[in-house]
């Protein structure tokens, strides 16, 4: 699709432009394929200041500015080669990639809804549309995509496989089996049984997901996804040896960098991670073993997979013990699995005491206090945190926790640290702008707003308070365009799904 529509901008440029319009496009285009973007982009906009009608000029502009990275720059470009008339599916979708790329999610999802309604007969486009839903979380309307490419290409594999995969994230299990199974199932595609076997396993079949991988094993001995997910299935049973076993077999591969995890363990095991840490269980110490499953937790626990972490690490105490960052991590997957639990503020203060020096520990557990209303005792635990390495981060939960507590004036202290320590980071000049727009600071809480939505267009929250202080200062044609503009934003973040529970990790969504 890609080839074809650079092969259309050649012949419009050749067939429809004026005989002055043509070369300099040409030069333009010349500077492009020599990979010089930046003169290449001052080029098309040059020309555009007189042919500001040329659609498909703002389009290889726009394309241009999405190979520089400049994703805000290139929707800017396609916007205005669709109002010029040049509205072809490429540019299209590449409006919505821009979109999405540059954190404007809610016109991303209005036009990708729009598009979808449209049905238009490609089903590369819509396999592409669903990819892009599919990245960014918009996993309901990534599923109308797909179906829509299923249905226009039912042979091809990818459309069905992508379909499959979403129903099974969604949780319809039943609906991901029958969307594998309703054509000539090809037994050879690993990861495609993969999917199948978690799916089973997803309903509780676990014999028949069980057996589906054991296939894939003695077919295919080498194949790493069979190893973890089948693995994974035993943890769930409560079968840990099995499990043990079979991630034996999978490390003996050797490394693995495509090793594909469908399966996610859902029961919450923290109370027993505890309570054989309290009961110091028998350890066999084996660093390379403790490193194999810690380093396989981080990469679940990094996937949002908190139970299918807690599993493994209690595999790994099997051979490291109570060490600092067992039990950080432990704290960490526990918080997230249940952010009131008594397991995870144990954790945590086991691995704060068992090495002082760690801030993260510290950090930690004072999100965990804060969450369970202990102030005082969170601001200790981020003070200690903030003592040891001052990050943004840390004295971004260092103001909320004072915040909290009605410390108005050191609130605004720690968000001004956070901004200067991470002044990218969206989510501190929010909190600095909002802690200053409940003061007689309303200017600098406009910039910091202003900076908050700069950095990242989706937060909505941002929205909101400006449209307050707008409303406070008898602003209000100002103040309704930012309410709407949170709503919009709001309802569009809000369609998102949520992936993990988000309690722990500072910031937005991706």
């Amino acid at each position: 699709m890609q080839s074809f529509i650079r092969i259309c901008w050649v012949w419009t440029l050749i067939v429809c432009a004026p005989a002055h319009a043509s070369v300099s496009a040409q030069t333009c285009q010349a500077a492009a394929k020599g990979n010089d973007h930046t003169a290449a982009a001052a080029c098309f906009e040059e020309l555009l200041t007189r042919a500001s009608n040329r659609g498909d000029l703002y389009y290889q502009l726009g394309l241009l500015y999405r190979d520089m990275g400049k994703s805000r720059e290139a929707a800017a470009r396609f916007e205005l080669a669709i109002d010029a008339g040049f509205r072809n599916l490429g540019v299209r979708f590449n409006l919505i990639s821009a979109y999405f790329a540059s954190h404007q999610s809610a016109a991303g999802l209005e036009n990708a809804q729009q598009l979808i309604s449209e049905a238009p007969k490609s089903a590369e486009i819509m396999l592409r549309l669903g990819r892009l839903l599919f990245q960014h979380l918009y996993y309901r309307d990534a599923l109308n995509a797909f179906q829509s490419a299923s249905a226009l290409a039912p042979d091809g594999f990818e459309p069905r496989f992508y379909l499959a995969l979403t129903h099974f994230l969604l949780k319809q299990y039943t609906e991901a089996i029958r969307v594998l199974s309703q054509r000539h199932f090809d037994f050879t595609n690993v990861e495609a049984v993969n999917l199948l076997a978690a799916s089973y396993a997803g309903t509780r079949d676990f014999a028949k997901g069980s057996e589906l991988l054991q296939t894939v094993i003695a077919g295919n001995p080498h194949s790493p996804h069979a190893y973890l997910n089948l693995a994974l299935m035993r943890l769930e049973e409560g079968r840990a040896e099995d499990a043990r076993g079979l991630l034996d077999q999978f490390r003996r591969l050797g490394p693995q960098r495509e090793a594909k995890v469908f399966y996610a363990v859902e029961r919450n095991s923290c109370a027993e991670l505890a309570a054989e840490i309290r009961e110091d269980t028998k350890v066999q110490r084996s660093q390379d073993m403790a490193n194999f499953y810690w380093d396989l937790a981080s990469q679940v626990q990094d996937r949002y997979h908190f139970a299918s972490a807690v599993e493994l690490l209690r595999l790994a105490r099997r051979y490291e013990g109570n060490s600092e960052r067992l039990l950080r991590a432990g704290g960490r997957s526990c918080l997230n699995l249940a952010p009131q639990g008594a397991e995870a503020m144990w954790l945590l203060m086991q691995a704060a005491e068992a090495d002082p020096s760690q801030p993260e520990a510290w950090y930690l557990l004072g999100r965990a206090q804060l969450r369970q209303g202990d102030s005082e005792k969170a601001l200790d635990a981020l003070h200690r945190a903030m003592s040891i390495h001052a990050t943004g981060e840390y004295a971004l939960s260092l103001g909320k926790a004072l915040a909290n507590k009605g410390s108005g004036s050191e609130a605004i202290a720690a968000f001004e640290q956070a901004v200067k320590l991470a002044p990218s980071n969206a989510e501190a000049q929010f909190e600095l702008g909002r802690a200053l727009s409940q003061s007689s600071e309303t200017d600098e809480a406009r910039l910091h707003l202003m900076k908050a939505i700069e950095l990242e267009p989706d937060f909505y929250e941002a929205y909101y308070v400006l449209g307050r202080i707008c409303l406070r200062h008898g602003e209000r044609e100002q103040s309704e365009k930012y309410l709407a503009l949170f709503e919009r934003t709001k309802r569009a973040v809000m369609q998102q799904s949520i992936v993990g529970a988000g309690y722990v990790s500072e910031g937005r969504r991706p």
